[in-house]
Order: structure tokens, then sequence, then C-alpha cells
């Protein structure tokens, strides 16, 4: 569609939108002869009549409804595409990559990304769940715009946005929670412990105990959380994610000796930041802000 034809089907749209010609030429910026203009040679370039006027109301024929339908979606698209190509003049990014650690609160994360769909400019967003090692390498090798993990690399810059906590917890019949008493830690060394795949392709480790013989390595926690609800095996677990287990007594925690549950803190990180473009850099804003309020 030639820019001269959404002109003009953007006239039609506002004269039927308005109800009438002087309103639409209001609404449009233009003089009324322009759009009048316009809605006519539409008209005779498609070879059928498309508005007739009753008084002084401007009204659509019935060829007019049906292509009036189909023109609304053009034009909207054609606009699209035309702010979209302004943005990625203006620098604005076509695609951005955000890395989150697993254990991040998905609440957090949709109120995140919704705020940033609202002024995303159609930029796309590649979103990469990550865990320890991972985590790590989509920041140092710089494989990320913006990140959300637990432990800032050395050379890197966090700003601490809070805590999330993980709980010990098992199947309510198993051992290790119907065990009287105060289970000391070496005590979880003779059973079967769930931990989630390091994401990172080194041999990188950090956190997390994993002293058990016996483990089984899943590549989600919802994996984790389905096993232990089946009665295999104890894991740490993200409190966020068993809530509703917790309170319906899916699950239980185990208690430790020293402690039953930890608190992990997660922090931003923007791993160029003098080469964030501004897509980048208010995704990382809104995360900022998310948190503060």
């Amino acid at each position: 569609m030639q820019k001269t034809q959404l002109s003009q089907w953007s006239a039609l749209q506002a004269v039927v939108d308005e109800g009438s010609f002087e309103k639409a030429a209001i609404k449009l910026h233009r003089s009324q002869s322009s759009v009048s203009y316009g809605v006519q040679k539409l008209q005779e370039s498609l070879g059928v009549s498309l508005l007739q006027v009753q008084g002084r109301k401007a009204q659509l024929t019935q060829a007019g409804e049906a292509l009036l339908r189909r023109s609304r979606s053009l034009t909207s698209m054609a606009q699209d595409m035309e702010q979209f190509a302004l943005n990625l003049k203006q620098g604005w990014e076509a695609e951005i990559h955000l890395a989150f650690e697993t254990v991040y609160p998905y609440a957090d994360l949709m109120q995140v990304m919704a705020e940033f769909e609202r002024h995303s400019r159609g930029t796309r967003v590649q979103l990469h769940e990550t865990v320890l090692s991972g985590s790590r390498e989509a920041i140092t090798e710089k494989r990320v715009d913006v990140a959300i993990l637990a432990i800032v690399p050395q050379g890197f810059l966090g700003h601490k946005l809070g805590v999330t906590e993980l709980v010990l917890v098992a199947h309510p019949d198993h051992p290790l929670v119907l065990a009287s008493g105060l289970i000391e830690e070496s005590e979880l060394s003779q059973w079967l412990q769930l931990v989630i795949r390091d994401s990172g392709t080194g041999e990188y480790k950090e956190g997390g105990w994993l002293k058990a013989e016996k483990r089984w390595t899943v590549g989600h926690f919802s994996s984790a959380v389905a096993l232990l609800k089946g009665g295999t095996g104890f894991a740490w677990i993200p409190r966020h994610l068993i809530c509703q287990e917790l309170q319906t007594r899916q699950l239980a925690t185990i208690n430790l000796t020293h402690r039953a549950t930890f608190e992990l803190s997660f922090h931003l990180v923007v791993p160029n930041p003098t080469g964030a473009g501004p897509a980048a850099q208010l995704l990382a804003q809104i995360i900022q802000q998310h948190h503060l309020s």
C-alpha cells in the first residue's frame, strides 16, 4: 500500500469515526477540503462508493463497511512498521536478551515484563533461565543485555534487588520429615538429594548443599517439585514455588539442627553499561523501580 493510499484510508477512517468531514479534518490536523479530496480519490481508484452523506452525517455504504474493516488492520500495521523503523534509526534495539536465575520469583518477572511491554516499541525479548555458572557465563561472555542473578561475577557491578527464601523440603512421609527431633546436616548425606542442573558449559560450580552420595539432577525446579510430591528425595526449593504445597501438606520442611531455610540475594547486572541501548536501559530501570516500590 502506497503512502498516498494510506493517507486516503486514514481520512476515510477519521470521517467514519468522527461522523463528519469537518471533525475528521480537526482530528487529522488537515483542511476539510484535503480530507474530502482524499476520500473522493480513494473511491475513484477503487471504483466503488464508500460513503453516502445523509444530512450532515457521512455514513458507510455496504461496500465501505467491508473495505474499512480490512483497511484498519493494514493502516495499523503500516504505522507500526514506520514507528519501528524510526525506533531503529534512533538506536532502539530490535531485540534484547534477559537472563534470570531460576530462583527469581516469577510474580516479579511477570510484572516487570508486563511493564516493559507497554513501552517496548516493538523490541523483541529473549528470556534465558539460568542456573549457577550459566548465569556467570551469560554475563562474562556478554551474551545478554541484562541479567538477574544470585552471585555477581568478579569485575562486574551489581545492584541488589532483594532476597528469595529457599526451604529444605520432602514429602510428609519421608523419613527425614517423620524423624523425631532435629536432623543433623550429616544425616542428609544418607538420603537421595534432588539438585537443579547447572546451565553453564564449563566445570565451574558454586553454591548449594551437594554432599549427598545419592543425587538426582533435574533441569528445572518444577521437575524437582513433582518428584518430591511423589515421595522421591529431598531438595532446597524457593518458597514462592511451593507455598500451596506447604499449606496443603503435599510437602513438608525438614527440621535441621541449624536451619531449614536460607535467604539468597539476587542482583541486577548490565554486562556492558556503556554499550547498552535504550531498550536494555529501560528494562534495567523497570527492574530496579519494581523492587523499590
